[in-house]
């Protein structure tokens, strides 16, 4: 893709001959759409002009009425092309960022500077349709949309503050099992835990959704979470990702480096691929009203940057909330995933786990766990235990017997065999997988493994 400045080039609009900021030039699989008047070549995602309200070509069908130069026209037919052909968009029309093209009305792929993530209308929209949560804590802090599911996998993105009252340190837990049909499950948002203490807190609520892949930005607090992630909690499966890798197989591996790093680039990558999902196939369902007012006033800066519109504001919802769909991207994907099936642009479309094994669900659902219990897990007996690791379990190990599993074996097997009669059962990735025998682990059959 290459975008090219731009001097004294103008294009006709509905409000006359207006400047332009760039063109970006890209291939891309192109599809032929003709109207009684017209006819025009455009990628599936351009967005055309309806009734002043943006609809995507992928949108559109034969009998649906556009905008033309000369007032309303009917779409006849829509064929796609078969080979890629190189596509011309300008950038930042000036006033009102939509041309005629082919006489056609058309709006921008890219936002101007200064404008929000989305329209007016579909943050209305978004906010009319949020329900409220299914669970929510005593201090609003944690909230639950949909409990865990069986053969459902998820992504979890977090953004770290330095819990002093100012910017909050938040968990976004979404579900990725249908990528037709992302749903963001649960939030949980504190501006007063430390790095190391919010540590704990992610650990429980990621057991509850599987032990996910994470996504952490690992600069400045972020670092401190990923070490207390490592070091503390032993906790599996952590996303490596810096804007200059290759594919996982001749980079990746190479790279210790745990976490994501925020740079310049890795933003854009991960604003680019959240705006795929969001913008582009608007498949992403956004339930929390706190992510959405936060991108009320997520705007795109002068130099490019998306970030929150000034200092009175906060966007670590939002900035959580990209992250966790950056496991989408080509690049991270195939850390954690086998991409079964990709999209017209190299997106995964179907994807299976691939060497880890989402959390096979013994614990009752999450938002059953604090109703029962408080806002905690401590006091609770699962009605079929699980074994984890750290904090997020404790109250499991306050029998020495069970504790004796994460400290050394068992010396008679009568415990072992009582243990088993129980239900006690051990996730992918527990310490104590190494000290006890194989009928602890999930069977074999469950349903991610592939045949």
């Amino acid at each position: 893709m290459n975008t090219v400045a731009t001097d004294n080039l103008k294009v006709l609009t509905p409000d006359g001959y207006q400047s332009v900021g760039g063109i970006r030039k890209l291939k891309k699989q192109v599809f032929l759409l003709k109207t009684n008047k017209d006819k025009i070549e455009a990628t599936f995602d351009h967005p055309f002009v309806v009734n002043k309200k943006t609809v995507l070509l992928k949108e559109l069908k034969v009998g649906d009425i556009i905008e033309h130069k000369t007032g309303p026209v009917t779409v006849t037919d829509i064929i796609p092309l078969k080979k890629n052909k190189w596509v011309y968009d300008l950038l930042n029309v000036a006033n009102t960022n939509s041309y005629y093209a082919n006489n056609i009305h058309v709006h921008n792929c890219f936002r101007a500077a200064g404008e929000n993530l989305f329209d007016k209308d579909q943050l209305d929209e978004l906010t009319a349709n949020a329900p409220e949560p299914v669970f929510e804590d005593d201090d609003r802090n944690f909230k639950i949309y949909k409990d865990h599911m069986d053969g459902h996998f998820y992504s979890i993105g977090v953004d770290v503050g330095e819990g002093i009252g100012r910017a909050n340190s938040v968990i976004q837990v979404v579900d990725v099992t249908d990528l037709t049909n992302i749903e963001q499950v649960a939030t949980y948002a504190n501006n007063k835990l430390d790095p190391y203490n919010f540590t704990g807190k992610l650990v429980e609520i990621a057991g509850q959704w599987g032990n996910p892949p994470l996504l952490v930005e690992r600069n400045n607090c972020g670092a401190q979470v990923v070490d207390a992630l490592v070091n503390t909690h032993q906790y599996p499966n952590i996303v490596k990702y810096t804007p200059s890798m290759g594919s996982f197989t001749d980079k990746v591996e190479k790279d210790n480096r745990l976490g994501v790093y925020s740079h310049t680039n890795s933003k854009f990558n991960s604003m680019a691929n959240f705006r795929y999902w969001m913008n582009v196939l608007r498949c992403v369902k956004i339930y929390d009203k706190q992510t959405i007012e936060e991108f009320k006033t997520y705007i795109r800066q002068d130099n490019g940057v998306w970030k929150k519109q000034s200092d009175k504001y906060l966007d670590d919802r939002v900035e959580a909330l990209i992250w966790s769909m950056f496991i989408l991207d080509p690049k991270v994907v195939e850390q954690f995933y086998e991409v079964t099936q990709q999209d017209a642009n190299g997106k995964p479309l179907k994807m299976l786990p691939n060497n880890w094994d989402p959390f096979v669900v013994s614990f009752p659902k999450p938002s059953e766990i604090y109703n029962r219990s408080g806002n905690s897990l401590d006091n609770f007996t699962p009605k079929n235990p699980v074994l984890m690791p750290g904090q997020m379990n404790k109250s499991a190990f306050n029998d020495p017997q069970l504790r004796a599993l994460e400290t050394g074996p068992m010396e008679k097997q009568a415990e072992l065999n009582e243990l088993f009669a129980q239900g006690w059962r051990l996730p992918h990735g527990s310490p104590a997988a190494g000290m006890v025998d194989n009928r602890f682990r999930f069977p074999s059959n469950n349903p991610y493994q592939r045949p």
